[in-house]
């Protein structure tokens, strides 16, 4: 009798990452869209390399009354970070209520860094930046609600810039503000939190605060403000 050992076929290897998405003023490419009419939200998703999302697509969506969810994906070979590009403003022509969030995809190997340049909504609305790692920042951002998340690194301005509306929070795992240079805000409300990595927090406020809520576990805060308490 002849004996027939089974062949095993190591199955190959693929790891599902997102793409890196670019934001600028050049046409939509490699981005797809898809629209919830429950919700009244429209998702714009990074789908293949060098993507990339027009502002004319965003302003489009907005003006037709939805909010908009950009997000670089949960395929592909790249890293999963979103950036402007082009640009040091940008308007935004939201109408009131309407919400913009900017966030990294999923997968494995994803880095999920978030580096933007002066985004501003024209009308009274909320920005949200969610990356799965750091938060760079540049120039003037405006809303009047915003929410900036680093989950797994820290929220910086390394070229300098301010964050003014009403409500701010911020969460990083590790710092917020960097390299001795404070994070400047001029808002009504603010909150942070890096007390998961007991991160250091540097800050600076322009505005007449009313509500202020702080925390940095066992990490410093170093807090100036110009008005208000």
């Amino acid at each position: 009798m002849r004996h027939y050992r089974p062949l095993v076929e190591q199955l190959e290897r693929r790891e599902l990452l997102a793409f890196n998405l670019t934001i600028s003023l050049a046409a939509s490419a490699g981005v797809n869209s898809s629209t919830n009419t429950a919700t009244d939200t429209v998702t714009f998703t990074a789908v293949a390399n060098g993507a990339n999302l027009s502002i004319a697509s965003i302003n489009a969506a907005l003006a037709a009354k939805n909010s908009v969810v950009i997000s670089s994906g949960s395929t592909g070979s790249q890293a999963g970070n979103i950036s402007t590009s082009g640009f040091t403003a940008q308007v935004l022509n939201n109408l009131d209520g309407e919400s913009l969030t900017i966030q990294t995809g999923s997968g494995t190997g994803l880095v999920g860094d978030i580096n933007l340049s002066g985004l501003r909504l024209a009308k009274s609305g909320t920005l949200e930046i969610q990356a799965d790692r750091s938060v760079a920042l540049s120039n003037v951002f405006f809303a009047d609600k915003m929410t900036i998340i680093a989950a797994g690194g820290s929220i910086s301005m390394p070229s300098g810039g301010e964050l003014r509306g009403k409500e701010l929070a911020l969460t990083a795992h590790d710092t917020i503000g960097a390299g001795g240079l404070a994070l400047h805000t001029s808002v009504e409300s603010l909150t942070t939190d890096s007390s998961a990595g007991n991160g250091t927090q540097i800050l600076s406020e322009a505005n007449a605060l009313g509500a202020l809520n702080l925390n940095a576990g066992t990490g410093e805060i170093h807090l100036d403000v110009s008005a208000g308490a």
